[in-house]
């Protein structure tokens, strides 16, 4: 088996937990949640949804079980949430370093005659509280990473929701790459949605993710609903990715056993070895903030070659996984001038080792050289 250090793209290996549920209810169960009389099948399968609710709502600090809603992807989520929450006339704020999951849905509502505040950022790649109070009193809602896809730095999200708050704006947060890696709190993130992905650090399949939804928000939702639908309606449409939701739930178990303070610690730790082997390397350059606190990614460039030579090389000469590119986020890495070339990026795993890191980074420099 390879050394995986693409997490951030989607967590492997999965929980053995995890394979097993997937298995059962292909092999064994085959049943969805159904309204009405429902047969032994479809009993289980709407039990394993309302179980899924209560495992997430655990690791949302906060949040009730009610108020978990259970989606495909995160960007099906935050678009669905971005389109519902505005009408024609009304003002949205994002940053210029969020991802295309927060910009594409952006840029189409503003065809549209929706107005979009983009707020500068710098180096460390999160919405700055002093520019978003600028412009706070006149959006309807915030939409913010929680975590760069880059460098894996948290934002700000106290002095974030305080200006929200004060400004009577939605917060909607983006975290796809922190749910299950680090704690989420309502009492220190005062956000009216919160969105993550089901496959990366609740070590769920893919096809899973899940959101968070206030009382007001869920108000809104339902006010500006040109076809009164519920919020379940707009959130959960279709029949439901079961065999990923059994899944899922032995993801959340899994990461609710473990503990995320300590899953969080040990991705720090690995984070911190894995810098101090690369600054070995003389031809590799990490791109990282001057003070770091966040979560378990890490990017970096290595000597003259093209960055997906690299990350090949990695693979087929030394067994090791990681991420190359852009990462769906142009904007950002204009502002770290790493546009048009990109990164590679190693993002970590509960189930990743220090030797690990230090593996990738003698492999490094015999690529490189140095």
């Amino acid at each position: 088996m390879p050394i995986y250090l693409d997490n951030a793209a989607t967590s492997f290996p999965k929980p053995k937990g995890v394979l097993d549920q997937v298995t059962d209810y292909m092999k064994n169960v085959g049943g969805v949640p159904t309204t009405g009389y429902a047969c032994k099948p479809h009993a289980n399968a709407m039990e394993v949804v309302n179980e899924c609710r209560s495992a997430l709502s655990r690791l949302i600090t906060g949040s009730t079980p009610e108020q978990i809603y259970l989606c495909k992807s995160a960007s099906e989520a935050i678009s669905s949430i971005m389109r519902g929450v505005v009408e024609i006339g009304d003002k949205i704020a994002i940053s210029d370093g969020d991802p295309w999951p927060i910009q594409a849905p952006a840029r189409e509502l503003e065809q549209k005659g929706i107005n979009v505040a983009r707020l500068p950022f710098d180096h460390e790649l999160f919405v700055n509280p002093k520019h978003l109070a600028k412009v706070a009193q006149k959006v309807r809602a915030v939409f913010v990473s929680h975590a760069s896809n880059i460098t894996g730095t948290l934002a700000p999200m106290g002095e974030i929701s305080k200006v929200c708050q004060e400004a009577d704006a939605m917060l909607v947060l983006d975290a796809s790459h922190t749910m299950g890696a680090c704690p989420v709190d309502l009492k220190h993130i005062k956000a009216d949605a919160i969105i993550f992905s089901g496959h990366k650090g609740l070590y769920g399949p893919t096809g899973t993710a899940g959101v968070y939804v206030s009382q007001r928000l869920s108000e809104k939702l339902t006010k500006l609903s040109k076809t009164n639908l519920s919020v379940h309606q707009i959130l959960e449409v279709g029949t439901p990715n079961m065999a990923g939701l059994y899944g899922l739930l032995a993801g959340a178990r899994f990461v609710d056993m473990e503990g995320v303070e300590k899953i969080w610690r040990h991705h720090k730790s690995l984070r911190e070895s894995l810098v101090a082997s690369l600054e070995t390397v003389k031809k590799v350059k990490v791109v990282a903030p001057e003070t770091w606190d966040g979560i378990g990614i890490l990017s970096f460039s290595a000597g003259d070659l093209p960055i997906n030579t690299t990350a090949r090389l990695l693979e087929e000469r030394y067994g090791l996984v990681v991420g190359n590119g852009l990462f769906a986020n142009e904007g950002a890495m204009r502002t770290l001038n790493l546009y048009p070339q990109g990164t590679l990026r190693a993002s970590v795993g509960y189930f990743n080792t220090i030797s690990d890191m230090e593996y990738l980074a003698t492999s490094l420099a015999r690529i490189v050289g140095g």
